[in-house]
């Protein structure tokens, strides 16, 4: 999570991917340890309980804070008030250093399709289309980011004893592309976006067309939660791979039924290290993104 490349050029408002890698650098040795016993780790996920992906997405990044990067204060989900009406919320706020410093992180994890409209406009669709990349930026850098500037939120900061708030997204997402373009390196790309972001491939289900497959390789239907990481399994006769055939018979039984996009995961066997997943992908209705919100929450 900490290391995976960042969709968002580098900027004074944005947790950038040089900033992570920092982190992740320091902290290497605690990861490995918390490896081999994540009792802590494993204890404060199921305690908050947090299933819906982007809340389980929270847990971690607070996770993150409170045992490596907090200082002597950390809190999260704060909310700010005008009378009783709420202006925003804080997702996390914490000191780092010497504690002279209070920072707001405004986290999300996102995957979004890119779209283009018969208008020839560019969009980054959610698989629930109501969910669009712009809307979401506009609403990270143009409200959220901005909380700690209003009046209202100064009190609240200097009640805990700070004038001010560092405010940074550290903000997490996979673009997928048409699966018939030069998906792994798009030729053009918005200045705002990194070029090493995480990418994928998108395809519909009326005209399903696969990356190329090597001798060997298997597909895998992923759950929600495993959004989050490449995909990896050690054990060799796992029943969930599927070959290409397979596949396709459970994708053409799926979209009979939904119209819901599912995610999945090009598999390749690695002597040492089990099966890697090589690539990733949506598949999604025939006429997605036009399709109601309503059928593609799931």
């Amino acid at each position: 999570m900490m290391a995976s490349p960042c969709l968002l050029a580098a900027a004074p408002d944005v947790v950038s991917n040089d900033a992570c890698q920092i982190i992740y650098r320091d902290n290497h040795d605690w990861l490995l340890a918390l490896d081999k016993r994540p009792d802590l780790l494993l204890a404060t996920l199921e305690k908050n309980n947090a299933r819906p992906l982007g809340y389980y997405f929270e847990e971690l990044v607070a996770f993150w804070l409170q045992q490596r990067i907090a200082g002597n204060y950390f809190e999260s989900h704060v909310r700010v008030f005008e009378q009783k009406r709420a202006l925003g919320e804080f997702d996390f706020l914490f000191t780092t250093g010497n504690n002279d410093t209070l920072v707001h992180w405004e986290t999300a994890v996102k995957y979004y399709l890119y779209f283009k409209t018969e208008h020839e406009k560019i969009c980054g669709y959610g698989p629930n289309p109501d969910d669009r990349l712009d809307i979401k930026l506009n609403r990270i850098f143009n409200h959220q980011l901005k909380l700690g500037s209003f009046p209202q939120a100064l009190k609240l900061l200097e009640q805990i004893g700070f004038k001010s708030v560092k405010a940074q997204a550290f903000f997490k997402c996979y673009l997928f592309y048409p699966v018939n373009s030069q998906w792994w390196k798009p030729p053009k790309l918005p200045d705002y976006l990194a070029p090493d972001h995480m990418k994928g491939w998108w395809t519909r289900i009326n005209r399903l067309e696969l990356p190329k497959t090597a001798s060997g390789q298997r597909w895998i239907m992923l759950l929600r939660l495993e959004w989050l990481a490449p995909k990896v399994i050690n054990r060799p006769d796992d029943s969930r791979l599927l070959e290409q055939s397979q596949l396709c018979e459970l994708l053409a039984q799926h979209f009979a039924r939904s119209r819901q996009p599912l995610l999945i995961a090009q598999m390749a066997r690695d002597d040492t290290r089990g099966w890697q997943e090589v690539s990733r992908g949506f598949v999604v209705g025939e006429h997605w993104p036009d399709e109601s919100a309503e059928a593609t929450r799931g």
